[in-house]
């Protein structure tokens, strides 16, 4: 359900570039549930042959490492710390940071110096940091990626042709250094972001393919025609679709899609029990009455 033009081919170019004048930086927006972190999982199996379990992919959340801002220069050093000793062992480390939005404002202005422009011969504390990939995950700027898409959507416009002419980018860009909480950023003010990636809502047709990968992985006896539609149109209903009139992107994206889909398999099964129950016990009546 996502676009993402270019993408591939920035993440190829810069593994491929011996020369690198500073480290990949990827700035992903987008509401929950639209695909940030699994698109860096596909990323992860592509360059490694490990996937994400390779000990050079690094994965950070911030409620998890960060959510204390009281802990910021524990959490700087700390954080420096992991870099580093993982530059050494990989210059082609990749670090992915997801729920950036979450972290103490100033973590994210530590990372500059590692992040910046550095001539051939320069290195930062004797590492070389230009070959590594550096991931942010936000949800900050699905305001404005939302109401760009809604306007495109009322306008009967092509999702994709809404992504590629550039005026959804260039809005997100706009937002992110005039109005969002990470706009006084150096990351941001300094364009140390080398690519600013928007991840778009999900409409009911992505939210649809989801559930049918669901089945697939974990249901397949409901791939038949017939169950296969029950159980989509069923979990469809569980999930909420906004705005409230015209129902066009899922609230959740596809987060909420394996919660759901299990919640509505256990009502079909209990369903198809009390059926069976139902039939055994007219089953029985039958036969007493043939009895007398």
């Amino acid at each position: 359900g996502q676009p993402l033009t270019g993408l591939a081919e920035a993440i190829q170019q810069h593994w491929n570039d011996s020369q690198a004048a500073k480290a990949l930086v990827i700035s992903m927006h987008g509401p929950t549930g639209t695909g940030k972190n699994y698109v860096c999982q596909i990323m992860a199996n592509h360059l490694y042959k490990e996937g994400t379990r390779s000990q050079f992919y690094h994965l950070y959340p911030a409620t998890l490492h960060f959510h204390q801002s009281s802990q910021l220069l524990n959490y700087m050093n700390r954080l420096h710390s992991w870099i580093r000793g993982n530059v050494t062992r990989c210059p082609r480390s990749v670090f992915v940071f997801d729920e950036v939005d979450k972290m103490p404002f100033r973590l994210l202005d530590s990372l500059q110096p590692l992040l910046d422009y550095h001539e051939t011969d320069q290195v930062f504390h004797a590492l070389d940091f230009r070959s590594a990939i550096f991931i942010f995950l936000f949800n900050e700027g699905s305001s404005a990626i939302e109401q760009h898409m809604l306007e495109q959507k009322r306008l009967n416009r092509n999702r994709g042709d809404a992504y590629s002419n550039f005026s959804l980018k260039n809005q997100l860009i706009k937002y992110l250094h005039t109005q969002s909480s990470v706009r006084d950023s150096a990351v941001f003010q300094q364009n140390l972001v080398s690519h600013y990636v928007p991840f778009l809502p999900l409409e009911r047709e992505h939210v649809t393919g989801c559930i049918e990968d669901y089945l697939r992985a974990s249901q397949p006896n409901y791939l038949a025609a017939q169950r296969r539609q029950l159980f989509i149109d069923r979990v469809l209903k569980q999930l909420r679709f906004k705005p409230e009139n015209e129902r066009f992107f899922s609230e959740s994206g596809c987060k909420m899609v394996i919660s759901k889909a299990q919640f509505v398999q256990s009502m079909l099964d209990n369903e198809a029990d009390r059926e069976k129950s139902g039939d055994a016990d007219m089953s029985r009546t039958k036969s007493k009455r043939k009895a007398i």
